[in-house]
Parts: C-alpha cells; structure tokens; sequence
C-alpha cells in the first residue's frame, strides 16, 4: 500500500532493492529468494568493506593488470561488455573470496552464467513457465555454490579453531585472517542468531554468488559506457601528438599505482 494514514511511502516507492526484485522477477529467478529479501550482506559493504578499501585497492589494481590480457584477440566481433564481463568477475572475485579461488576458471563461468541467466529469465517469465525458464539458473547456482562450499567450510574451520578459546593451539590463534568477503561474513552469521541458515555453507555461497550477479552488471555497463564515451569524444582525448596514447598513459599514472598496503599509503596517493 502507497498510503498510510494519508502519508506517501516514499521509501517504497523509491526503493530500488524493490524494483530489482520486481523486475528480476526474484521469486523465481533466484534458487533462494530469501537471500534477497534480507541482503545482510549489504551491511558488509557498507561498513567492513567500505574501510577495507584502501588496504585492497593495491590487489585490486593487480587483479586488473592481470585479467585484462584474457580479454582475447581484439579483432574478434564480440561486444565490449561481454568482453569485459570476465574481468571483472575475476577483479571482483578477487575481493570476494581472495585467492587463489578467484582464479577458478569453472567458479567465473559459474558466476557469469548465473548472471546472465538472471535477466533473460525474467524478461520471459510466466507463472506457468517459470520451472522451466528457471532451469539454467538454478544450475549454475548449483554448479557455483558446489564449487565454492569447499573453500567456505575450510573458512569456517578455521574461525572456529581461532575462536575456540583458552583450548585453541598457539598455532590456530596465530593463523592468518584473510581479507576479503568471504573471510568477514562467519562474524556477522554467528552473530545473526540464526546460525542453522546463515551459517550453513550453501548460504554463504549463494551470497558470493548475488554479489557476483551485482557486481557483473553494474560494473560492466559502467565501464563500457565510459570507453564509448571516450572513444565518440574528441579525438585529442585519446591520440594527442607527442602522446599516442594519452587515455592509457592517464591510467597507468593514476594515483592508486602508488598505493602502499596501508590504509594511511593509499589515503596520501589518492590526495
């Protein structure tokens, strides 16, 4: 209801976590809509994630200087967004799940396939076909989270050998915390108070796996606007003279190259 009491909610109206849902139809394109209806993932990145930044920016430039070359031969017709859309699922996996699991060919074609299925769903979705248009989703979900679960159970080991108190080994105290998502997430699920769901690995996978659906869309979209934009601008933008290759040369310079791994490092190169 719009109205309450003559008043507009307007955050309902406005909300775009609603109309995603909506339009992505997510009650039959994902295998757990649950895990959409309540994004406590999204309270990660906006604390955890969010004051990580500057420590990560420096293995997130290197993820990109490595994934760029597998973008393939240049020549080839293939659209610049489906072009980069594997880049940035290993850029972003980088941040989600750390190495060397981001590097897993099988993983990044699960996530990309998931996210594509997504929106090709819904667009020809019908109460009476949605067991059927929703099959490839929930494969690739399946392919995805079997892949994954792995590494997110030894995850969860770990936590509870560093965390098991006075009986813990010197050893298991001072293993090391990675840092990336999925190292963050047992913290918040044990306490969630509801560790039979949130703590289960099935669900920390399936939201490594909505990150990865976010991240591909928005990110791809953003990046191929912006080249397009480059290249219909002026020329002088891209060649200049005694500069072939001004665009390129701007990157390479940019201030997140000189990042050092603190926090403090990459505060002074980004001014």
């Amino acid at each position: 209801m719009l109205f309450s009491d003559g008043v507009l909610h307007v955050a309902t109206v406005l909300s775009l976590h609603a109309s995603a849902i909506e339009s992505l139809q997510i009650d039959y394109t994902c295998s757990d809509p649950y895990l959409v209806h309540n994004p406590v993932h999204h309270h990660l990145i906006a604390t955890t994630l969010t004051t990580q930044i500057g420590i990560l920016v420096p293995d997130v430039a290197g993820e990109t200087a490595r994934a760029f070359p597998t973008m393939g031969p240049q020549h080839l017709p293939i659209p610049l967004r489906l072009r980069l859309c594997p880049v940035i699922g290993c850029v972003t996996n980088r941040v989600f799940v750390g190495l060397p699991t981001c590097h897993d060919p099988a993983l990044l074609d699960a996530a990309m396939a998931f996210a594509q299925d997504v929106p090709v769903a819904s667009q020809v979705l019908r109460p009476l076909v949605a067991l059927v248009a929703t099959i490839t989703n929930k494969i690739h979900t399946r392919w995805f989270q079997k892949l994954l679960e792995p590494e997110v159970e030894r995850r969860l080991r770990e936590w509870d050998a560093r965390h098991a108190g006075p009986e813990a080994t010197a050893k298991d105290q001072r293993s090391e915390e990675r840092n990336d998502f999925l190292q963050w997430t047992p913290r918040q699920a044990k306490a969630s108070g509801d560790p039979y769901y949130m703590w289960r690995p099935k669900t920390l996978a399936r939201r490594i796996l909505l990150l990865n659906f976010a991240a591909v869309h928005t990110s791809s979209f953003s990046i191929t606007n912006t080249i397009l934009d480059l290249v219909s601008s002026k020329p002088e933008y891209i060649t200049e003279r005694h500069h072939p290759r001004p665009a390129r040369r701007g990157v390479e310079q940019a201030p997140w190259r000189r990042c050092t791994s603190s926090t403090a490092g990459c505060a002074r190169a980004l001014g």
